[in-house]
Protein backbone atom coordinates (compact mmCIF):
# COMPACT_ATOMS: atom_id res chain seq x y z
CA UNK A 1 0.00 0.00 0.00
CA UNK A 2 3.29 2.43 0.71
CA UNK A 3 4.40 1.66 -2.09
CA UNK A 4 1.30 2.24 -4.05
CA UNK A 5 0.66 5.85 -2.60
CA UNK A 6 4.74 7.00 -3.14
CA UNK A 7 3.82 5.48 -6.75
CA UNK A 8 1.48 8.02 -6.96
CA UNK A 9 2.66 10.82 -5.11
CA UNK A 10 5.86 10.29 -7.56
CA UNK A 11 3.54 10.21 -10.73
CA UNK A 12 1.12 13.66 -9.64
CA UNK A 13 4.88 14.89 -9.01
CA UNK A 14 6.04 14.10 -12.66
CA UNK A 15 3.11 15.28 -13.90
CA UNK A 16 3.33 18.66 -12.44
CA UNK A 17 6.78 18.95 -13.25
CA UNK A 18 5.70 18.33 -16.79
CA UNK A 19 2.69 20.31 -17.31
CA UNK A 20 5.27 23.10 -15.48
CA UNK A 21 7.94 22.65 -18.07
CA UNK A 22 5.86 22.60 -20.97
CA UNK A 23 3.83 26.00 -19.65
CA UNK A 24 7.43 27.19 -18.78
CA UNK A 25 7.54 30.65 -20.77
CA UNK A 26 10.67 31.15 -23.35
CA UNK A 27 12.40 33.89 -22.30
CA UNK A 28 15.61 35.60 -24.66
CA UNK A 29 17.78 38.67 -24.27
CA UNK A 30 17.89 40.76 -26.79
CA UNK A 31 21.51 42.61 -28.14
CA UNK A 32 20.60 45.85 -25.78
CA UNK A 33 20.31 43.65 -22.91
CA UNK A 34 16.53 43.71 -22.51
CA UNK A 35 14.85 40.27 -21.06
CA UNK A 36 11.95 39.53 -23.37
CA UNK A 37 9.35 37.07 -22.72
CA UNK A 38 8.03 34.69 -26.27
CA UNK A 39 4.58 33.76 -26.42
CA UNK A 40 0.94 35.02 -25.22
CA UNK A 41 1.87 38.79 -23.24
CA UNK A 42 -0.91 37.95 -20.83
CA UNK A 43 -1.71 34.34 -19.37
CA UNK A 44 -5.51 35.53 -18.43
CA UNK A 45 -8.09 33.96 -20.86
CA UNK A 46 -9.31 36.49 -23.41
CA UNK A 47 -12.68 36.03 -25.55
CA UNK A 48 -11.50 34.46 -29.06
CA UNK A 49 -14.26 35.66 -30.68
CA UNK A 50 -15.70 38.53 -33.33
CA UNK A 51 -15.39 41.73 -32.08
CA UNK A 52 -12.99 41.02 -29.23
CA UNK A 53 -9.53 42.36 -29.12
CA UNK A 54 -6.96 40.06 -30.68
CA UNK A 55 -5.00 38.93 -27.66
CA UNK A 56 -1.21 39.98 -28.11
CA UNK A 57 1.88 37.39 -28.16
CA UNK A 58 5.81 38.15 -28.97
CA UNK A 59 7.67 35.72 -31.25
CA UNK A 60 10.12 35.51 -33.17
CA UNK A 61 10.63 35.58 -37.05
CA UNK A 62 12.74 33.21 -38.85
CA UNK A 63 15.48 35.50 -39.15
CA UNK A 64 15.52 35.86 -34.90
CA UNK A 65 14.23 39.44 -35.05
CA UNK A 66 11.41 40.01 -32.17
CA UNK A 67 7.62 40.90 -33.51
CA UNK A 68 4.57 41.92 -31.64
CA UNK A 69 0.93 41.24 -33.10
CA UNK A 70 0.45 45.04 -31.29
CA UNK A 71 3.70 46.10 -33.70
CA UNK A 72 0.93 46.02 -36.54
CA UNK A 73 -1.75 48.44 -35.20
CA UNK A 74 -2.84 50.51 -37.81
CA UNK A 75 -2.24 48.06 -39.99
CA UNK A 76 -5.26 45.24 -40.92
CA UNK A 77 -4.31 41.87 -40.00
CA UNK A 78 -4.69 37.98 -41.62
CA UNK A 79 -3.54 35.84 -38.37
CA UNK A 80 -3.20 32.53 -39.81
CA UNK A 81 -1.99 29.29 -37.76
CA UNK A 82 -0.49 26.28 -39.60
CA UNK A 83 1.93 23.83 -39.51
CA UNK A 84 3.96 21.37 -42.32
CA UNK A 85 1.93 18.05 -41.08
CA UNK A 86 -1.46 19.92 -41.71
CA UNK A 87 -2.33 19.60 -45.47
CA UNK A 88 -4.65 21.95 -45.99
CA UNK A 89 -2.85 24.88 -44.54
CA UNK A 90 -0.36 23.69 -46.78
CA UNK A 91 -2.50 23.90 -49.70
CA UNK A 92 -3.79 27.58 -48.74
CA UNK A 93 -0.82 29.21 -48.03
CA UNK A 94 0.43 29.66 -52.30
CA UNK A 95 -3.11 30.71 -51.88
CA UNK A 96 -2.23 33.79 -49.12
CA UNK A 97 0.99 34.66 -50.91
CA UNK A 98 -0.91 35.51 -54.44
CA UNK A 99 -3.58 37.96 -52.53
CA UNK A 100 -0.60 39.36 -50.37
CA UNK A 101 1.54 40.28 -53.80
CA UNK A 102 -2.03 41.24 -55.60
CA UNK A 103 -3.01 43.80 -52.46
CA UNK A 104 0.83 44.91 -52.28
CA UNK A 105 0.03 47.41 -49.51
CA UNK A 106 1.41 49.31 -46.76
CA UNK A 107 -1.57 49.09 -44.83
CA UNK A 108 -1.74 45.12 -44.25
CA UNK A 109 0.27 42.09 -43.52
CA UNK A 110 -0.75 38.58 -43.16
CA UNK A 111 1.01 36.69 -40.01
CA UNK A 112 1.57 32.80 -40.45
CA UNK A 113 2.38 31.48 -36.79
CA UNK A 114 3.92 27.82 -37.04
CA UNK A 115 3.08 25.96 -34.48
CA UNK A 116 5.57 23.65 -32.60
CA UNK A 117 7.92 22.86 -35.35
CA UNK A 118 11.57 23.54 -35.61
CA UNK A 119 12.60 26.36 -37.21
CA UNK A 120 14.43 24.53 -39.66
CA UNK A 121 11.58 22.54 -40.96
CA UNK A 122 9.25 25.38 -41.28
CA UNK A 123 12.11 27.60 -43.05
CA UNK A 124 12.58 25.22 -45.50
CA UNK A 125 8.92 24.68 -46.43
CA UNK A 126 8.18 27.94 -46.50
CA UNK A 127 11.29 29.14 -48.40
CA UNK A 128 10.15 26.22 -51.21
CA UNK A 129 6.80 28.47 -51.90
CA UNK A 130 8.61 31.56 -51.48
CA UNK A 131 6.62 32.85 -49.32
CA UNK A 132 7.27 36.86 -48.41
CA UNK A 133 4.59 37.54 -46.05
CA UNK A 134 5.71 37.39 -42.18
CA UNK A 135 6.34 34.18 -40.96
CA UNK A 136 6.69 33.76 -37.14
CA UNK A 137 7.81 30.58 -34.95
CA UNK A 138 5.94 29.42 -31.99
CA UNK A 139 8.11 26.56 -30.68
CA UNK A 140 6.19 25.91 -27.47
CA UNK A 141 2.87 25.99 -29.49
CA UNK A 142 1.68 28.44 -26.54
CA UNK A 143 0.37 31.17 -28.77
CA UNK A 144 -2.21 28.89 -30.66
CA UNK A 145 -3.42 27.43 -26.96
CA UNK A 146 -3.95 31.45 -26.11
CA UNK A 147 -6.06 31.49 -29.05
CA UNK A 148 -7.68 28.21 -28.56
CA UNK A 149 -7.32 27.39 -31.78
CA UNK A 150 -8.65 23.82 -32.18
CA UNK A 151 -9.59 23.90 -36.14
CA UNK A 152 -6.14 23.55 -38.69
CA UNK A 153 -5.93 26.17 -40.53
CA UNK A 154 -7.36 28.84 -38.11
CA UNK A 155 -7.48 32.48 -39.69
CA UNK A 156 -8.13 35.67 -38.22
CA UNK A 157 -8.84 38.95 -39.62
CA UNK A 158 -8.16 41.73 -37.51
CA UNK A 159 -8.65 45.18 -38.49
CA UNK A 160 -6.16 48.36 -37.35
CA UNK A 161 -7.56 48.39 -34.02
CA UNK A 162 -7.11 45.23 -32.81
CA UNK A 163 -10.60 43.84 -33.11
CA UNK A 164 -11.12 40.51 -34.87
CA UNK A 165 -13.94 41.23 -37.77
CA UNK A 166 -13.72 37.46 -39.07
CA UNK A 167 -12.56 33.91 -38.20
CA UNK A 168 -12.15 31.25 -40.35
CA UNK A 169 -11.55 27.71 -38.74
CA UNK A 170 -10.50 25.00 -41.61
CA UNK A 171 -9.14 25.90 -44.92
CA UNK A 172 -9.96 28.83 -47.06
CA UNK A 173 -9.39 28.80 -50.59
CA UNK A 174 -8.49 32.20 -52.88
CA UNK A 175 -12.18 33.51 -53.75
CA UNK A 176 -13.63 33.19 -50.41
CA UNK A 177 -10.13 35.02 -49.14
CA UNK A 178 -11.02 37.88 -51.79
CA UNK A 179 -14.32 37.77 -50.38
CA UNK A 180 -13.87 38.13 -46.64
CA UNK A 181 -11.21 41.15 -47.51
CA UNK A 182 -13.80 43.09 -49.56
CA UNK A 183 -16.30 42.33 -46.68
CA UNK A 184 -14.34 42.65 -43.66
CA UNK A 185 -11.83 45.26 -45.20
CA UNK A 186 -12.71 46.68 -48.33
CA UNK A 187 -9.68 45.04 -50.13
CA UNK A 188 -10.18 44.47 -53.77
CA UNK A 189 -8.00 42.56 -55.55
CA UNK A 190 -8.33 40.91 -58.87
CA UNK A 191 -7.67 36.95 -58.85
CA UNK A 192 -4.64 36.15 -61.11
CA UNK A 193 -5.73 34.15 -63.52
CA UNK A 194 -3.74 30.36 -62.54
CA UNK A 195 -0.40 30.39 -63.31
CA UNK A 196 2.29 27.13 -63.79
CA UNK A 197 2.81 26.71 -60.21
CA UNK A 198 1.33 23.72 -59.16
CA UNK A 199 0.49 24.01 -55.01
CA UNK A 200 2.50 22.29 -52.97
CA UNK A 201 0.78 19.45 -50.38
CA UNK A 202 2.48 16.95 -48.26
CA UNK A 203 0.56 13.87 -47.33
CA UNK A 204 1.85 11.26 -44.41
CA UNK A 205 4.94 13.04 -44.19
CA UNK A 206 5.42 13.16 -48.35
CA UNK A 207 5.63 16.14 -50.47
CA UNK A 208 4.01 16.58 -53.89
CA UNK A 209 2.09 18.85 -56.10
CA UNK A 210 -0.04 15.91 -58.00
CA UNK A 211 -2.39 14.09 -56.61
CA UNK A 212 -0.37 10.70 -55.15
CA UNK A 213 -3.42 8.52 -56.09
CA UNK A 214 -2.87 9.76 -59.59
CA UNK A 215 0.32 7.89 -59.86
CA UNK A 216 0.38 4.60 -61.03
CA UNK A 217 2.25 1.84 -61.69
CA UNK A 218 3.31 1.49 -65.12
CA UNK A 219 4.66 -2.04 -64.95
CA UNK A 220 8.00 -2.02 -64.92
CA UNK A 221 10.22 -1.56 -61.07
CA UNK A 222 12.27 1.30 -60.80
CA UNK A 223 14.93 1.23 -63.19
CA UNK A 224 13.13 -2.54 -64.87
CA UNK A 225 13.21 0.22 -68.08
CA UNK A 226 17.34 0.42 -67.78
CA UNK A 227 18.72 4.11 -68.23
CA UNK A 228 21.77 4.43 -70.56
CA UNK A 229 24.39 6.26 -68.56
CA UNK A 230 27.59 5.64 -70.19
CA UNK A 231 26.30 6.02 -73.91
CA UNK A 232 28.75 5.26 -76.93
CA UNK A 233 28.02 6.73 -80.75
CA UNK A 234 28.46 5.74 -83.97
CA UNK A 235 28.86 6.71 -87.62
CA UNK A 236 26.18 6.97 -89.72
CA UNK A 237 27.10 4.18 -91.87
CA UNK A 238 26.32 1.88 -89.28
CA UNK A 239 23.92 3.68 -88.19
CA UNK A 240 22.14 3.19 -91.73
CA UNK A 241 22.38 -0.86 -91.14
CA UNK A 242 19.44 -0.92 -88.37
CA UNK A 243 18.00 3.27 -88.84
CA UNK A 244 14.24 3.30 -90.62
CA UNK A 245 14.72 6.43 -92.92
CA UNK A 246 11.61 7.39 -91.56
CA UNK A 247 12.17 6.96 -87.89
CA UNK A 248 12.56 9.81 -85.65
CA UNK A 249 14.95 10.92 -82.83
CA UNK A 250 16.02 13.71 -81.05
CA UNK A 251 18.71 15.83 -82.59
CA UNK A 252 21.43 18.26 -80.14
CA UNK A 253 23.72 20.54 -80.67
CA UNK A 254 26.20 21.76 -78.34
CA UNK A 255 29.17 24.04 -79.77
CA UNK A 256 30.09 21.61 -82.71
CA UNK A 257 29.34 18.56 -81.43
CA UNK A 258 26.17 16.98 -83.52
CA UNK A 259 24.76 13.70 -81.99
CA UNK A 260 21.20 11.94 -82.99
CA UNK A 261 19.30 9.59 -80.30
CA UNK A 262 17.15 7.57 -82.14
CA UNK A 263 13.26 6.67 -80.79
CA UNK A 264 14.08 2.89 -82.29
CA UNK A 265 16.50 2.81 -79.56
CA UNK A 266 15.15 5.56 -76.65
CA UNK A 267 11.99 3.14 -76.85
CA UNK A 268 14.07 0.44 -74.78
CA UNK A 269 15.87 3.22 -71.97
CA UNK A 270 13.33 6.49 -72.17
CA UNK A 271 16.69 8.21 -70.47
CA UNK A 272 19.93 8.56 -71.94
CA UNK A 273 22.72 10.40 -68.91
CA UNK A 274 25.30 12.50 -71.40
CA UNK A 275 27.62 14.78 -70.96
CA UNK A 276 28.28 17.05 -74.84
CA UNK A 277 31.22 19.45 -74.96
CA UNK A 278 31.13 19.45 -71.07
CA UNK A 279 27.68 20.36 -70.76
CA UNK A 280 25.52 17.71 -68.94
CA UNK A 281 22.32 16.78 -71.65
CA UNK A 282 19.24 14.51 -70.20
CA UNK A 283 17.50 13.41 -73.29
CA UNK A 284 14.50 12.14 -72.27
CA UNK A 285 11.49 10.27 -74.17
CA UNK A 286 8.06 8.18 -73.36
CA UNK A 287 6.74 5.74 -76.12
CA UNK A 288 3.73 6.17 -74.16
CA UNK A 289 3.12 10.39 -74.94
CA UNK A 290 5.59 10.65 -78.24
CA UNK A 291 7.20 13.14 -75.81
CA UNK A 292 10.94 13.96 -76.93
CA UNK A 293 12.21 16.34 -74.64
CA UNK A 294 16.23 17.75 -73.01
CA UNK A 295 16.59 18.90 -69.88
CA UNK A 296 19.72 20.20 -68.31
CA UNK A 297 20.09 17.58 -65.75
CA UNK A 298 21.01 20.36 -62.99
CA UNK A 299 20.13 19.40 -59.24
CA UNK A 300 20.63 21.24 -56.21
CA UNK A 301 23.04 23.16 -58.12
CA UNK A 302 24.78 19.97 -59.05
CA UNK A 303 24.59 17.36 -61.99
CA UNK A 304 22.93 15.04 -61.69
CA UNK A 305 21.58 11.08 -63.53
CA UNK A 306 18.12 10.86 -64.04
CA UNK A 307 16.42 6.97 -63.87
CA UNK A 308 12.72 5.20 -64.68
CA UNK A 309 10.86 4.99 -61.64
CA UNK A 310 8.09 2.48 -63.32
CA UNK A 311 5.91 4.85 -62.54
CA UNK A 312 3.31 7.44 -64.41
CA UNK A 313 1.31 10.12 -64.19
CA UNK A 314 -1.00 11.30 -66.98
CA UNK A 315 0.25 8.35 -68.82
CA UNK A 316 3.55 9.94 -69.11
CA UNK A 317 6.94 8.96 -68.03
CA UNK A 318 7.92 9.50 -64.41
CA UNK A 319 11.96 9.91 -63.61
CA UNK A 320 13.48 10.06 -60.33
CA UNK A 321 17.12 11.46 -59.64
CA UNK A 322 19.71 9.55 -58.33
CA UNK A 323 20.68 12.75 -55.83
CA UNK A 324 17.25 13.10 -53.95
CA UNK A 325 15.41 10.32 -55.42
CA UNK A 326 12.34 12.67 -55.90
CA UNK A 327 9.94 11.87 -58.67
CA UNK A 328 9.82 14.28 -62.01
CA UNK A 329 7.21 14.10 -64.34
CA UNK A 330 8.82 14.11 -67.79
CA UNK A 331 5.09 16.17 -69.19
CA UNK A 332 6.20 19.05 -67.40
CA UNK A 333 9.97 18.90 -66.48
CA UNK A 334 9.25 19.01 -62.97
CA UNK A 335 9.56 17.48 -59.93
CA UNK A 336 6.24 16.23 -58.50
CA UNK A 337 7.09 14.02 -55.54
CA UNK A 338 9.85 14.26 -52.98
CA UNK A 339 12.71 16.99 -51.56
CA UNK A 340 12.96 18.69 -54.80
CA UNK A 341 8.83 18.99 -55.93
CA UNK A 342 8.08 21.96 -57.74
CA UNK A 343 11.49 22.71 -58.89
CA UNK A 344 11.68 23.00 -62.78
CA UNK A 345 14.42 21.55 -64.70
CA UNK A 346 15.95 23.44 -67.57
CA UNK A 347 15.16 23.08 -71.15
CA UNK A 348 17.76 22.39 -73.15
CA UNK A 349 17.50 23.65 -77.36
CA UNK A 350 16.97 20.36 -79.59
CA UNK A 351 14.45 19.03 -82.69
CA UNK A 352 12.82 15.99 -83.31
CA UNK A 353 14.40 14.70 -86.69
CA UNK A 354 13.51 11.87 -89.02
CA UNK A 355 16.95 9.93 -89.38
CA UNK A 356 16.38 10.79 -92.90
CA UNK A 357 16.79 14.44 -92.26
CA UNK A 358 19.46 14.29 -89.59
CA UNK A 359 21.68 12.17 -91.60
CA UNK A 360 21.48 14.35 -94.83
CA UNK A 361 22.24 17.88 -92.74
CA UNK A 362 25.14 16.22 -90.69
CA UNK A 363 26.97 13.16 -92.95
CA UNK A 364 29.85 13.12 -90.13
CA UNK A 365 27.58 13.82 -86.81
CA UNK A 366 27.53 10.57 -84.46
CA UNK A 367 24.21 8.57 -83.89
CA UNK A 368 23.68 6.37 -80.60
CA UNK A 369 25.47 3.46 -80.76
CA UNK A 370 23.27 -0.02 -80.44
CA UNK A 371 25.87 -0.82 -77.81
CA UNK A 372 24.33 0.00 -74.79
CA UNK A 373 25.21 -2.82 -72.63
CA UNK A 374 21.61 -4.64 -72.82
CA UNK A 375 20.56 -7.09 -75.17
CA UNK A 376 17.71 -5.40 -77.01
CA UNK A 377 15.71 -5.82 -80.52
CA UNK A 378 16.80 -2.34 -82.02
CA UNK A 379 14.92 -2.89 -85.01
CA UNK A 380 10.98 -3.53 -82.98
CA UNK A 381 9.23 -1.40 -80.85
CA UNK A 382 7.66 -3.54 -78.04
CA UNK A 383 4.43 -1.04 -78.74
CA UNK A 384 3.99 -2.26 -82.00
CA UNK A 385 1.43 0.22 -83.58
CA UNK A 386 0.90 2.36 -80.25
CA UNK A 387 1.92 5.66 -82.21
CA UNK A 388 -0.44 5.14 -84.70
CA UNK A 389 -3.94 3.84 -83.37
CA UNK A 390 -6.08 6.05 -80.94
CA UNK A 391 -6.20 3.69 -78.17
CA UNK A 392 -4.49 4.64 -74.93
CA UNK A 393 -2.89 1.59 -72.49
CA UNK A 394 -3.56 3.48 -69.46
CA UNK A 395 -5.79 6.66 -69.08
CA UNK A 396 -5.69 9.98 -68.40
CA UNK A 397 -7.52 12.80 -66.06
CA UNK A 398 -8.67 15.08 -69.37
CA UNK A 399 -9.35 14.10 -72.82
CA UNK A 400 -9.97 16.33 -76.26
CA UNK A 401 -11.38 14.62 -78.80
CA UNK A 402 -10.48 17.47 -81.03
CA UNK A 403 -7.67 15.96 -83.05
CA UNK A 404 -6.05 12.35 -83.10
CA UNK A 405 -4.80 11.63 -79.38
CA UNK A 406 -1.36 10.99 -81.39
CA UNK A 407 -1.56 14.27 -83.10
CA UNK A 408 2.12 15.08 -83.54
CA UNK A 409 2.21 18.75 -81.76
CA UNK A 410 4.56 21.56 -79.81
CA UNK A 411 3.93 23.21 -76.66
CA UNK A 412 5.11 26.19 -74.67
CA UNK A 413 4.71 27.55 -71.05
CA UNK A 414 4.74 31.95 -71.40
CA UNK A 415 4.00 33.84 -68.58
CA UNK A 416 1.99 30.95 -66.44
CA UNK A 417 0.08 29.99 -69.53
CA UNK A 418 0.38 27.38 -71.59
CA UNK A 419 -0.14 27.12 -75.98
CA UNK A 420 0.03 23.98 -78.14
CA UNK A 421 0.92 23.91 -82.00
CA UNK A 422 0.17 21.03 -83.74
CA UNK A 423 1.95 19.57 -86.72
CA UNK A 424 -1.39 19.28 -89.06
CA UNK A 425 -2.48 22.77 -88.26
CA UNK A 426 1.05 24.75 -89.11
CA UNK A 427 1.26 22.73 -92.20
CA UNK A 428 -2.07 24.56 -93.12
CA UNK A 429 -0.38 28.01 -91.89
CA UNK A 430 2.44 30.01 -93.62
CA UNK A 431 6.24 28.39 -92.89
CA UNK A 432 6.17 31.93 -91.07
CA UNK A 433 4.18 34.08 -89.17
CA UNK A 434 4.11 35.88 -86.13
CA UNK A 435 1.13 34.95 -83.35
CA UNK A 436 0.39 36.53 -79.99
CA UNK A 437 0.09 34.54 -77.17
CA UNK A 438 0.52 35.78 -73.40
CA UNK A 439 0.49 39.48 -73.92
CA UNK A 440 3.64 38.74 -76.04
CA UNK A 441 4.40 39.07 -79.72
CA UNK A 442 6.17 35.52 -81.63
CA UNK A 443 7.88 34.85 -84.56
CA UNK A 444 7.19 31.08 -85.80
CA UNK A 445 9.35 29.45 -88.36
CA UNK A 446 7.68 26.16 -89.20
CA UNK A 447 9.97 24.04 -91.66
CA UNK A 448 7.61 21.97 -93.81
CA UNK A 449 10.14 19.85 -95.27
CA UNK A 450 11.98 18.49 -92.03
CA UNK A 451 9.03 19.49 -89.52
CA UNK A 452 10.75 21.12 -87.00
CA UNK A 453 9.79 24.78 -85.57
CA UNK A 454 11.55 27.82 -83.90
CA UNK A 455 9.65 30.24 -81.92
CA UNK A 456 11.19 33.26 -80.48
CA UNK A 457 9.95 37.16 -78.86
CA UNK A 458 9.88 39.82 -80.69
CA UNK A 459 10.52 41.86 -78.67
CA UNK A 460 13.87 40.61 -76.87
CA UNK A 461 14.90 37.81 -78.90
CA UNK A 462 14.79 34.62 -76.96
CA UNK A 463 14.51 31.63 -78.45
CA UNK A 464 10.93 29.52 -76.89
CA UNK A 465 11.88 26.15 -76.53
CA UNK A 466 9.07 23.72 -76.86
CA UNK A 467 7.49 20.50 -75.61
CA UNK A 468 7.11 17.75 -78.49
CA UNK A 469 4.84 15.12 -77.98
CA UNK A 470 1.59 13.50 -78.99
CA UNK A 471 -1.43 15.91 -78.58
CA UNK A 472 -3.13 13.62 -75.84
CA UNK A 473 -0.20 14.07 -73.59
CA UNK A 474 0.18 17.95 -74.13
CA UNK A 475 -4.01 18.05 -73.35
CA UNK A 476 -4.06 16.18 -70.39
CA UNK A 477 -1.37 18.02 -68.12
CA UNK A 478 -2.60 21.53 -69.48
CA UNK A 479 -5.94 21.50 -70.21
CA UNK A 480 -6.58 24.66 -70.49
CA UNK A 481 -3.62 25.32 -73.23
CA UNK A 482 -4.82 27.57 -76.26
CA UNK A 483 -4.64 25.57 -79.22
CA UNK A 484 -3.28 27.39 -82.80
CA UNK A 485 -5.79 26.95 -85.39
CA UNK A 486 -4.61 28.18 -89.05
CA UNK A 487 -6.69 30.67 -90.43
Amino acid sequence: MKNKTLLLIITIISITAAIYIIQKPETIKTDSGETITLGPISSESAPIEIGAVAPDFTLKNYDNAIKRLSDYRGKTVVLNFWATWCPFCVDEMPDFQTAYSAINSDEFEIIAVNRGETLKKAKEFSDSLKLSYTLLLNSKDDVAQAYKVQAMPTTLFIDEEGIIRDIKRGPIELPELKTKFEKNFGFNFEIPEETAERKISITDGVKHNVPLAEIRGGGPRKDGIPSIDEPEFTDNTEADEFLAEDGLGVAIQVANTVRFYPFQILVWHEIVNDIIEDQPVLITYCPLCGTGIVFEPIVKDQRTEFGTSGKLWESNLVMYDRQTDSYWSQALGEAIVGEMTGTKLKLLPYDILTWQEWKKAHPKGAVLSRKTGYRRDYTSSPYGDYANNKELIFSVSNEDKRYHPKAPSFGIELNGKYKVYLIEELEKADSEFTDQFADTELKIAFNKNNKTIKITRTDTGEKIIPFYGFWFSWIAVHPDSEVFVAN
